[in-house]
């Protein structure tokens, strides 16, 4: 076993959870090809649609598959995915590693010996200028070395435009956005995809619809594909609508970790089968394109 991929004598005793989710899971599914899908930034345009929820559900149904998972948190400022996840996070965080002040190693908390976490945010006893756009996109680079050790990586880059285009510069494949119902989080995600077509047009770009029925959901995504198309002559690949939980709601504000509330939730549910369509639609063509290439 590598260095990178060693395992702390203890690990949060309260994510027992996603052990149990580990005696579950099916045998690898990994990926026919590095670039079908195995970096994946998740991101919206508008804060408060579920984007870290959204994140963290991904990388459990890439975990269930039997996969190698990094989760990584881009919020510089408050990092809410250890919170979300039940984990006390490293001293070290995503900030020291692109400021190159810390090695790989140390940055990540290990849920479980295949799903680690790369925690945001910095200590609240440490104030720390936020890094500049070009800066921060090519520290982020480091995160690539990173990242080759897991089968699946998965980018919490939330709302903010700059944070998105510097997650992208980490090797990425994908950009899954997020929105929901209400027509300024759908006009900001056709704005992330237009800023990252212009930059990283060589992405796949894809959506879905949060906290959505069976009506607003087809009618948001629909609406979104549209303008990708007839204004950035790309394709959206349209993965479908994660419904409204209060039950997962619910346990989430009452701090029940995600990896425990999410079991058999709706929302969760739906990533997971949204995920398992998309990862095998996409990596069923990895061959073809190959021999194209060829």
């Amino acid at each position: 076993m590598s260095t990178l991929l060693a395992m702390p004598s203890r690990m949060p005793s309260q994510l027992d959870g996603l052990r149990r989710r580990a005696e579950r899971s099916v045998a690898p599914s990994r990926p026919t090809d590095a670039a079908a899908l195995r970096t994946i930034v998740v991101a919206s345009g508008k804060g408060g649609v579920g984007t870290s929820v959204v994140a963290a559900l991904v990388a459990l149904a890439a975990f269930d598959r039997g996969e190698r998972v990094l989760l990584i948190d881009a919020d510089e400022q408050v990092g809410p995915l250890a919170l979300l996840l039940g984990c006390i996070a490293p001293d070290a965080r995503l900030d020291d590693l692109l400021r190159g002040l810390t090695s790989a190693p140390d940055v990540l908390a290990w849920l479980d010996p295949r799903f680690a976490l790369l925690p945001g945010g910095v200590p609240s006893d440490r104030l720390v200028p936020a890094l500049a756009g070009a800066e921060r996109r090519a520290a982020f680079r480091r995160v690539t070395t990173l990242a080759q050790s897991f089968d699946r990586v998965i980018i919490d880059a939330g709302a903010r435009l700059d944070g998105v285009l510097a997650a992208c510069a980490a090797d990425v494949s994908a950009l899954l956005l997020v929105t929901a119902p209400d027509a300024v989080a759908n006009a900001a995600a056709f704005a992330t995809a237009k800023a990252i077509s212009r930059s990283h047009g060589d992405l796949a770009l894809a959506a879905l619809a949060n906290r959505a029925d069976d009506t607003e959901g087809p009618a948001l995504l629909s609406q979104l594909a549209d303008g990708v198309h007839r204004f950035l002559d790309r394709e959206l690949a349209l993965l479908g609508t994660v419904p409204s939980d209060e039950g997962l709601d619910r346990a989430l504000r009452a701090g029940m970790p995600l990896v425990d509330a999410a079991r058999g939730s709706p929302a969760s549910r739906a990533v997971s089968a949204m995920i398992a369509t998309w990862f095998s639609d996409v990596e069923a063509t990895a061959p073809r394109m190959d021999r194209r290439a060829s």
